[in-house]
């Protein structure tokens, strides 16, 4: 087969192959993970530090993590990782959590979070963490808790009083929380740094969709977040920092969990470099073959 013969049948490869070729990238890695290494960026170290801080009550730290679910289903996939590692350093380090949503469709997924790792980590709701549910009013909820959660929240997911809350009579409002960190697939981000840290001087760090992060990273050069997980590589990274805690015994309380982010960084590196190799033979194909033909 001549040259022209050869990238002219390469131009017209038949997309049944490259659909195959890429649903194998994708399902082999997560069949078997090989363990893509992760570099730890400083973003998602200062978040990690942060959480060690309050574990060990560092500079007056209270203790207190507030987790916000700005996502739905349609970005769980990027976010629900990073929300997980996050809930499961909390806990292993006896940090308590505060776990609300200012999106309708995250009242289920912060219940399922917490549901699936308190019994991992045996931590009772309303003594080592609050669901306080869903809120509708994403600016003006931000604002009131600020000044008082109780009367934001009058009960928390399961219709328990506030007050009734025995973690809670110590967590008024944004003085009483050492952190927030909001996981967002939208824009709910600026109003958490517009209304949170603007007004009432909270700590704000966020976990958003890797298409995102560029947007956002202006904000941490300017220091309203103090650190960022972008995408599933965020994830991944904020997990390698929970397993090196692990296997140097520096929290030996951490249960042992399946690094879904790292597993899915395999199958999304293999399935990038299949598509870059694809776009480099139909650009090839293209130009020798309009060679061949002048020639």
């Amino acid at each position: 087969m001549g040259s022209k013969e050869f990238w002219t049948k390469m131009m017209h490869i038949d997309r049944k192959i490259i659909y195959i070729l890429i649903a194998l990238s994708v399902i082999i890695p997560l069949l078997f993970p090989f363990g893509t290494k992760s570099h730890v960026t400083p973003p998602t170290k200062r978040i990690y530090d942060e959480v060690e801080k309050m574990a060990l009550h560092e500079q007056g730290r209270k203790g207190v993590l507030m987790l916000s679910f700005d996502y739905d289903p349609s970005t769980l996939p990027e976010l629900q990782p990073m929300t997980w590692a996050m809930i499961r350093h909390a806990f292993s380090r006896n940090v308590k959590v505060v776990g609300l949503t200012l999106f309708p469709e995250g009242a289920g997924l912060v219940k399922a979070a917490f549901d699936s790792l308190s019994r991992e980590y045996n931590k009772r709701e309303g003594i080592d963490f609050v669901n306080l549910g869903y809120k509708p009013g994403i600016s003006a909820v931000i604002m009131s808790m600020g000044e008082s959660i109780e009367k934001t929240f009058l009960q928390d997911y399961n219709n328990t009083p506030i007050r009734e809350i025995p973690m809670m009579k110590n967590i008024k409002n944004y003085n009483d929380v050492d952190l927030i960190v909001t996981f967002s697939g939208t824009g709910t981000v600026v109003s958490w740094i517009t209304y949170a840290h603007g007004r009432y001087h909270i700590n704000i760090a966020t976990g958003v969709t890797a298409v995102m992060a560029s947007d956002y990273y202006p904000y941490l050069q300017t220091g309203q977040f103090i650190g960022m997980l972008g995408g599933l590589k965020g994830a991944a990274e904020y997990e390698k920092l929970l397993l090196e805690s692990k296997n140097a015994m520096a929290n030996p309380k951490l249960v042992d969990f399946k690094p879904t982010a790292q597993i899915g960084m395999d199958a999304q590196n293999i399935s990038h470099l299949v598509i870059l190799v694809f776009i480099i033979i139909g650009n090839l194909a293209y130009f020798l073959s309009g060679q061949a033909r002048r020639k």
